[in-house]
């Protein structure tokens, strides 16, 4: 959260510095919440479902089969070898993507590519953002603005997944990433790969 704060007060400094901004009206500290509001808003929902989406690739170039996307409220889901549409979330999660991986080997499966490829698309989005965000400073300054904030939000949301945390209801993508694949977890495992 303070990464959160920190990157936006620089950044801003940054946009103030180079755009010359030294006199602020109402109307211009207004449209700067508001973009930043915006930005934040939109880069929640994009990240949410660019990292599912993230999960739902790296499981496919993994081996695994379709099972279920949720994002929010709405679960696309695979029955009968039909896809349906239904209005349901999952609660405690913003998405989830579910797959079935393929059999395993040895008590091995590719769990890795699917495990990371949702904080590693975050990163992907968010490196985009600050470059445009760099580019845009000086020049397009509210623009600037909005993918400076969108950035942040996938890095905070990248470095979120990122690290291994276990709730005990729920596993981040770095805990699996970085414990799934231990002998001590063999039993955690086969559950997780049957699901």
């Amino acid at each position: 959260m303070i990464f959160t704060f920190v990157g936006g007060w620089f950044g801003y400094s940054y946009i103030n510095q180079v755009s010359g901004y030294g006199d602020w009206g109402f109307l211009r500290v207004v449209g700067v919440i508001l973009v930043t509001i915006a930005a934040a808003a939109i880069g929640l929902y994009l990240n949410i479902i660019l990292h599912e989406a993230g999960h739902l690739v790296g499981g496919l170039l993994a081996g695994s089969r379709f099972a279920a996307f949720n994002v929010f409220n709405i679960s696309i889901i695979k029955k009968n070898g039909k896809l349906t549409v239904k209005k349901c979330g999952v609660p405690g999660a913003s998405g989830i993507c579910v797959l079935s991986p393929p059999d395993m080997r040895n008590g091995k499966y590719p769990f890795k590519l699917f495990t990371s490829s949702g904080f590693l698309v975050n990163f992907f989005l968010s490196a985009g953002c600050f470059v445009l965000f760099y580019y845009l400073t000086g020049a397009v300054d509210l623009m600037a603005r909005a993918f400076l904030v969108c950035g942040i939000v996938g890095a905070f949301l990248g470095i979120v997944n990122f690290i291994p945390i276990n709730t005990g209801a729920a596993l981040s993508d770095g805990y699996i990433l970085f414990n799934m694949g231990k002998e001590k977890n063999k039993v955690t495992r086969r559950a997780f790969c049957s699901k």
